[in-house]
């Protein structure tokens, strides 16, 4: 729940500057968009508490997976911004 809030203040402010109309935050793509962010955000959340102890005995592992995510989305960050 909230993902969901936090998506669509964040989605809806930034759609807005962007297209200089604020309606656009309210759009059905920027709808669609923050119901999937939060989906997405609680998936995230459950699976976290389901894999919580075994992350726990392997530290070395979560850092690994930890900069893999965050090098994946620089790099998604950098093919967007050059798009």
């Amino acid at each position: 729940m909230g993902v969901g809030i936090w998506s669509f203040l964040v989605l809806g402010s930034l759609l807005s500057t962007a297209t200089g109309d604020p309606a656009t935050a309210t759009s059905g793509i920027a709808l669609a968009s923050v119901l999937y962010l939060a989906v997405a955000g609680g998936l995230s959340a459950a699976v976290g508490r389901y894999f919580a102890r075994d992350a726990a005995d392997r530290p070395l592992l979560v850092v690994i997976l930890g900069v893999s995510v965050a090098l994946c989305a620089v790099l998604g960050g950098m093919a967007l911004g050059s798009a």
